[in-house]
């Protein structure tokens, strides 16, 4: 497999992976739900790591958690509806976008590439790798973009 560096790359490994797996349905497995971690335990990690590597992004991992409503006061998972998972699901794959833009990648390659290498939900309903690109790019407008160019035109 490439490293997912043109969009027909990524297009053709959406279509294996669409073919391979026609009714996947993300979800956590047995084995998956034994080893969950607890929302006041993933906060302390996060806490931990910030205080001991100074990295901004751990701290910017807590703010998410708590702007997204994640955790509730005393940090344990919150509830998430149907709706709120549309939400973190597109707000997760513009951060991916907005991160391939930051490497280089056009914003039409990154949308490509969160498309082919992310298996949300919210892809599965869409008929196409064209029309899921689509639906990336406008979850990462409606987060990210300002000056940025339109790859659909």
């Amino acid at each position: 497999m490439s490293d997912g560096s043109s969009y027909e790359v990524c297009a053709q490994h959406w279509q294996e992976r669409k073919e391979r797996h026609p009714r996947f349905k993300p979800g956590l497995n047995r084995d998956q739900r034994n080893n969950t971690t607890t929302g006041p335990a993933f906060v302390a990690q996060l806490r931990l790591l910030a205080g001991r590597t100074g990295d901004p992004r751990f701290n910017a991992a807590l703010a998410a958690l708590e702007e997204l409503g994640l955790v509730d006061r005393d940090n344990n998972w919150s509830r998430v509806t149907r709706n709120d998972r549309s939400v973190i699901d597109e707000t997760y794959l513009a951060a991916c976008v907005n991160d391939d833009i930051g490497r280089g990648f056009s914003i039409r390659l990154a949308c490509a590439r969160a498309v082919s290498y992310e298996t949300l939900g919210e892809l599965n309903h869409l008929q196409s790798f064209d029309a899921a690109v689509k639906f990336v790019e406008r979850a990462w407008r409606k987060r990210y973009a300002g000056s940025r160019s339109d790859i659909s035109s």
